[in-house]
C-alpha cells in the first residue's frame, strides 16, 4: 500500500478533538516541551503568533536538504505534498472545517499544511532526517491540536556547524489545546 492510500485511512482513525483541552499531556519523543492551552481563545491567539513563520521555517529546512540531494527529490517531494494536501482535503474535510470556525481560515490552512508535510516527512524522511512534522501529527492523532509555538527556534548553524531540526527547536514549547 502506497503513502498516499494510506494518508486517507490513517487520518480516518484519529480521535479527532477527544481530548481538548485536557491537561493529559501529548508525548512527544522529541527534545521539546509541550505545554496545553486553556481554551479556543488561547488556541486563536496561539495560532495568530509566530506558529505560521516556525512552520514554514522548519518546512524550508526540509525543502532545502531536498534540494540538496538533487533536483529530482526536490521535485517529488513537492509533488507528493500537493498530493497529500488534495487527499487531506477530500478525506477529512468535516475537522477541517471545525478548525476554521474555532481556528479561523489560518488554523485550518495550518492544520492541512502540518498533516501534508508530516505525510511528506514519512515518505521522504529517512533521505531528509526531518521528524518534526510528523510529531504534530501526532497531537492530533492524540485528540489534540497543535496551536502554537513559544521560545523560537535555535540558529540554523552554530559553532560553524548546521543544526538538525531536533537541535533547533529544543530550545522551544509546543503550544496544543
Amino acid at each position: 500500500m502506497t503513502e498516499r492510500s494510506s494518508l486517507s485511512e490513517r487520518l480516518e482513525r484519529f480521535p479527532w478533538f477527544t481530548r481538548l483541552g485536557c491537561e493529559e499531556a501529548f508525548r512527544s519523543e522529541q527534545s521539546f516541551k509541550t505545554q496545553v492551552v486553556d481554551d479556543w481563545d488561547a488556541a486563536k491567539s496561539a495560532v495568530a503568533g509566530d506558529w505560521a513563520s516556525v512552520l514554514q521555517e522548519l518546512f524550508g529546512r526540509m525543502s532545502v536538504a531536498a534540494r540538496k540531494l538533487g533536483p529530482k527529490l526536490h521535485r517529488e517531494l513537492i509533488d507528493f505534498g500537493k498530493g497529500a494536501e488534495v487527499e487531506i482535503g477530500s478525506s477529512i474535510p468535516e475537522q477541517l472545517a471545525f478548525l476554521g470556525e474555532h481556528l479561523g481560515e489560518e488554523g485550518r490552512k495550518l492544520s492541512s499544511f502540518i498533516l501534508a508535510a508530516a505525510a511528506m516527512e514519512r515518505e521522504f524522511g529517512e533521505k531528509l532526517d526531518s521528524r518534526f512534522f510528523s510529531h504534530l501529527e501526532g497531537v492530533f492523532a492524540s485528540g489534540h491540536i497543535p496551536c502554537g509555538w513559544q521560545g523560537g527556534l535555535r540558529k540554523r548553524r552554530e559553532k560553524g556547524r548546521e543544526l538538525t531540526t531536533a537541535e533547533r527547536v529544543a530550545v522551544g514549547t509546543l503550544l496544543y489545546y
